[in-house]
């Protein structure tokens, strides 16, 4: 992880990697459910500090329905980024996000989903983006890529993709209204934790 700048996979991937016996503890409990729905705030943050304190800079974790959440290690980490380290590093460091996802009221297929919405946060990075948008901006590759059977055929080009995440409506993380840590930012359209 010294060595992983950026590191993005579904809470799912990185809690069974990361706690298997924890995993395997909930999956049996829960054998024929989708597991994302267990999964707690603490979770996630949990998750997040250990890929952190093993030297990752950015940890995002995809959460489906639910988006994206994110957190940032500190500043001198986040300088010693390669390429994609962000211009504007006050706004990454130490930031702890949760930004919703994007209400699907029809869903064809979610194969591909996570692998687009990932391409699309690394690519609003490489753009210049801050952490709020690049979430914002993966959130609604993920959104369109579930119109379709195929894995990119309804993932509009960046400039419809933004046009787009400007426009959809997030559903509401409820589990985080009552969640010690976290407050809503309206403006942003973000959750942050303290």
């Amino acid at each position: 992880m010294p060595l992983v700048d950026i590191f993005c996979p579904s809470i799912e991937e990185a809690f069974s990697s990361l706690f298997p016996d924890r995993y395997k503890a909930l999956r049996e409990k829960h054998p024929e459910q989708d597991l994302l729905q267990y999964f707690t705030p603490g979770d996630f943050r949990l998750v997040a500090e250990t890929l952190l304190s093993m030297g990752c800079a950015v940890v995002g974790l995809k959460a489906g329905p639910n988006g994206w959440y994110l957190r940032c290690s500190d500043e001198n980490r986040i300088n010693q980024m390669g390429k994609l380290k962000p211009d504007t590093i006050k706004a990454w460091a130490c930031r702890e996000l949760w930004h919703p996802g994007f209400v699907a009221d029809t869903v064809v297929s979610a194969t591909g989903a996570g692998d687009v919405s990932i391409a699309a946060f690394l690519t609003a990075m490489l753009n210049g983006h801050g952490p709020v948008e690049c979430m914002k901006l993966a959130n609604a590759a993920g959104w369109a890529n579930l119109k379709t059977l195929d894995a990119l055929g309804a993932v509009p080009g960046w400039d419809e993709l933004t046009k787009l995440s400007a426009a959809l409506t997030a559903h509401e993380v409820s589990r985080l209204r009552n969640e010690k840590g976290w407050s809503w930012n309206g403006p942003e359209g973000v959750w942050e934790g303290s």
